[in-house]
């Protein structure tokens, strides 16, 4: 698999950031909706219910609201094993064909039964204080033929989407002006090193940048091209010696064929051409035998 440039890979680091954090605000803000939803249908079941029991609310009851003398009923209606007592307001959750309810304690138990268990019909039960001394004592509310807020619910979801869309293209403009900014010295530095000339003394590249993680880059750099100019000094200075000692030899022979100089200089150009023609050029340590 071929790797993926720098620049794509900060483009893309932050687009996962941004919509990791979108995620999470924008499922923070339907969880913020939804019991902004149950409220208004809660104080307005509260109200509806209190009317009822105190006689109230005239003949007719709203839609899919009932009343009833006590909580019984729930046990052969809904199959509700725990049967609420205590008066006050109570949340219920059971499945399509009620065949399966349980009542509702803590916001983990509602995205247990909601999301996991996938029980989606929500009732309110509101069970009146022991001073009413009514025949009516229970009002079930069924939520899901009483959508009293869904238009407003509608148009905040959609509001809700609207802004993470947003937040979305805010996030990949940013992501290419961020890209854009951390990538600048990088490609400076790369312009450098391809185009200036080699000159390790007075070329140095540590001074047009900070101290930072691109300047330590830039100095690791001056500090490699220095070594490589030492490396090639070394393999240079061999070479002239050499060349210094054949033309001695040289010169040895010459003089020592013409016999115009004493023996010690033509003892030297015999063993100099020796050396050199019998002698590597390399020893074993990679170093360069010479005449001696």
């Amino acid at each position: 698999m071929r790797p993926l440039r720098l620049e794509s890979r900060i483009r893309l680091l932050i687009v996962c950031f941004a919509a990791l954090i979108i995620l999470v605000v924008s499922g923070i803000g339907w969880i913020i909706l939804l019991d902004a939803e149950d409220a208004i249908n809660d104080r307005y079941f509260i109200k509806t219910a209190e009317d009822i029991v105190n006689d109230r609310s005239g003949t007719t009851l709203p839609a899919g609201i009932t009343a009833h003398a006590d909580a019984s009923f729930l046990m052969e209606k809904m199959r509700l094993q725990e049967i609420p007592s205590t008066p006050g307001l109570h949340e219920i959750f059971a499945n399509d064909d009620l065949t399966h309810s349980v009542v509702v304690r803590t916001f983990f138990d509602r995205l247990r039964l909601w999301i996991i268990l996938g029980y989606e019909r929500e009732f309110r039960l509101w069970i009146a204080p022991e001073e009413c001394k009514g025949n009516i004592r229970v009002v079930l509310a069924d939520l899901s033929q009483t959508e009293l807020s869904e238009a407003e619910t509608d148009k905040a979801r959609d509001q809700l989407l609207m802004l993470s869309a947003l937040l979305f293209l805010l996030a990949l403009g940013i992501c290419q002006v961020i890209s854009q900014w951390a990538l600048k010295p990088v490609r400076e530095l790369t312009r450098r090193v391809l185009h200036d000339r080699a000159d390790t003394q007075t070329s140095l590249l540590r001074k047009d940048f900070p101290t930072d993680e691109i300047g330590q880059l830039a100095s690791a750099l001056d500090e490699y091209r220095q070594r490589l100019g030492a490396a090639l000094s070394l393999l240079l200075f061999p070479r002239q010696i050499v060349r210094k000692a054949q033309g001695i030899r040289d010169a040895a022979v010459f003089w020592g064929a013409q016999g115009g100089h004493d023996a010690t200089l033509r003892e030297y150009g015999r063993t100099s051409h020796i050396h050199l023609s019998s002698r590597p050029l390399c020893g074993p340590l990679g170093q360069r035998s010479l005449p001696v």
